[in-house]
């Protein structure tokens, strides 16, 4: 009977890095905010002149408009699945690739979305540092998408829409320009 490969040694670890592991050792009660910092000091958003990571989601909506509520986590969309390894099970940090991105929000996968994703994004001040984050447009087209999930969720997605108010001309221009 042939030997089947060892999956950890294939796919990486399922743990986070030893640096996120000890930071959430070290701060069990840590929240989004907590989070966000440590990500920034101990992860470039960009490295050799190319954006590797940006906030997403309701991160992203707070960020821009601090009168919603709080996120619990920090939404991010990497360039890498190698990057992406850096997370797993990463509690507050939820990595995701443009392709993951597109696949929960139903959206076809395609190159040009990639490179629009971070090519447009939004830099941002908030706590004396500089953020990237995914610009106002693509936000908006996520929480478009109509909603799979529990009902007081899409009412959280409603909100941020209002709060981005990005016109549904503007996300049926964006859909049109990514070819979806």
């Amino acid at each position: 009977m042939e030997r089947q490969p060892d999956l950890k040694q294939l796919f990486g670890p399922i743990e986070p890095t030893e640096l996120m592991k000890k930071f959430f050792q070290e701060h069990p009660e840590a929240k989004w905010n907590d989070a966000l910092a440590f990500l920034l000091d101990s992860f470039p958003q960009v490295a050799d002149g190319q954006v590797q990571y940006l906030i997403d989601g309701g991160t992203a909506v707070h960020l821009l408009h601090p009168e919603r509520e709080e996120p619990l986590d920090v939404d991010i969309i990497v360039r890498s699945e190698e990057f992406k390894r850096n997370f797993v099970n990463a509690r507050i940090v939820v990595p995701k690739t443009p392709k993951d991105w597109c696949s929960d929000h139903v959206i076809p996968y395609n190159e040009q979305i990639v490179e629009k994703i971070f090519a447009l994004h939004v830099q941002i001040q908030f706590s004396g540092r500089t953020i990237l984050i995914v610009c106002p447009e693509f936000l908006a087209l996520s929480k478009s998408i109509p909603w799979r999930g529990k009902p007081q969720e899409r009412a959280k997605e409603i909100s941020d829409l209002k709060l981005l108010s990005v016109s549904t001309e503007m996300i049926q221009r964006l859909k049109e320009t990514l070819g979806i």
